[in-house]
């Protein structure tokens, strides 16, 4: 594996332990999201980041974990990932091998736009 590999690897896997803790400006994140009526509750950012961080440390996370991460009860952290589903900020993925679990992962266009603000967060703190 070269070098540059590994340093990629490196990256991606401080970025994803990073993630968790990070917070700004909600109407930066907003903005950049288009979405700015639904990432002022701290719910639908917390659930985002962590399904960024499992994407980037390509793990599955289930729908019961989203809902956990959101720091809510259960009940509230379903209606947060319709909320996200009905915007097209995260998709639903069934489980093939049990019928009774369902997978959630960012859009594609919903990763994009979160590792565009992460990259504007770190050029910001260097700044």
């Amino acid at each position: 594996m070269s070098q540059e590999a590994i340093s990629a690897i490196r990256t991606k896997a401080e970025l994803a332990r990073r993630l968790s803790g990070e917070t700004r400006d909600p109407a930066a994140k907003a903005a950049l999201l288009g979405i700015a009526s639904l990432l002022d509750a701290e719910p639908a950012w917390d659930i985002l980041l962590h399904l960024l961080r499992a994407e980037l440390a390509h793990e599955r996370i289930s729908v019961s974990s989203a809902c956990i991460a959101a720091a809510v009860p259960p009940s509230s952290g379903l209606r947060w990932l319709k909320a996200l589903e009905r915007k097209g900020l995260v998709l639903l993925q069934c489980d093939a091998r049990d019928a009774t679990r369902t997978f959630v992962v960012l859009s594609p266009d919903t990763s994009k736009a979160l590792r565009r603000y992460f990259i504007e967060v770190a050029h910001w703190i260097v700044s």
